[in-house]
């Protein structure tokens, strides 16, 4: 998905501009650790609260 967005990004004339700026560009090194630290995050978000519900008495739960 991202290459497909760099290639569509990197197709929109810019004229002058998108030659003094940049040029986007894929980086194998930038998309790993982008889905590393986003997976971590993410499995963090999800697991300390699902460990807190799942010592939690189902009965009273459902009371409240």
């Amino acid at each position: 998905l991202a290459v497909v967005i760099i290639s569509l990004v990197a197709a929109i004339p810019m004229g002058d501009f998108n030659e003094a700026v940049w040029t986007p560009e894929f980086s194998p090194l930038v998309a790993i650790a982008t889905v590393l630290i986003l997976g971590s995050i993410g499995f963090l978000a999800g697991y300390f609260p699902a460990r807190r519900a799942a010592r939690l008495n189902v009965i009273d739960c459902l009371r409240y």
